[in-house]
């Protein structure tokens, strides 16, 4: 039988804090095509400061497993490890912040130049909990060797908490939504496939 408790930390990466870019898009206005400039602003640039989003925090976790590892003939043996791992102040690429949101707009009024904005911050905390299965035979059959390796992991990740919008911005749906989106929100919970099975 074993189990382990940890903690750790993760820094936020120079890309992280320095990425930059700038660019010009189209978006329909009534019946015409209007230029509007956006970009993603580092976070420790005026724009992003002006949104109040703090410097980037290093992502923390608690990591707990459990698990066993057991002969159940001398042919047979069998390990199986349960784990539950949460991650706090995950660092994450925001949507886009358009100056038709009033919110935005009264942020940038004087920054005229400025449409669209997207930054890096510290929005969600996740979960993650699975187990692993190891099932491994061996057997003499006639003059050769069987092995058998049956091996499996089931694992699923949710976020919980706040999305963890900033002061400068209501605290409404609207908001989360632009800040980490359902089609982000897709991507971390159900990017990776919940099982997987092997058997060789």
């Amino acid at each position: 039988i074993r189990g382990s408790l940890s903690n750790g930390y993760h820094a936020p990466a120079l890309q992280q804090i320095y990425l930059t870019e700038t660019g010009t898009a189209w978006k329909n206005v009534g019946v015409i095509n209007v230029p509007v400039t956006n970009g993603i602003f580092p976070n420790n640039s005026v724009i992003t400061k002006a949104f109040g989003v703090r410097a980037l925090q290093p992502e923390k976790a608690i990591n707990i497993s459990a698990g066993f590892t057991s002969t159940l003939s001398p042919h047979l043996n069998v390990t199986v490890d349960g784990y539950w791992i949460q991650i706090k102040n995950r660092i994450v690429l925001s949507g886009i912040f358009d100056k038709s949101n009033p919110d935005v707009n009264a942020i940038l009024i004087n920054r005229p130049d400025i449409d669209q904005v997207r930054f890096m911050t510290n929005a969600i905390n996740t979960k993650t909990r699975g187990i692993d299965i190891v099932i491994n035979g061996n057997w003499k059959v006639i003059k050769g060797n069987l092995g058998l390796i049956a091996a499996a992991n089931f694992t699923r990740t949710n976020l919980f908490g706040p999305i963890q919008t900033t002061d400068k911005l209501a605290a409404n749906s609207s908001n989360e939504n632009i800040l980490f989106n359902r089609e982000e929100r897709e991507k971390i919970e159900h990017s990776q496939p919940a099982s997987k099975i092997i058997l060789s």
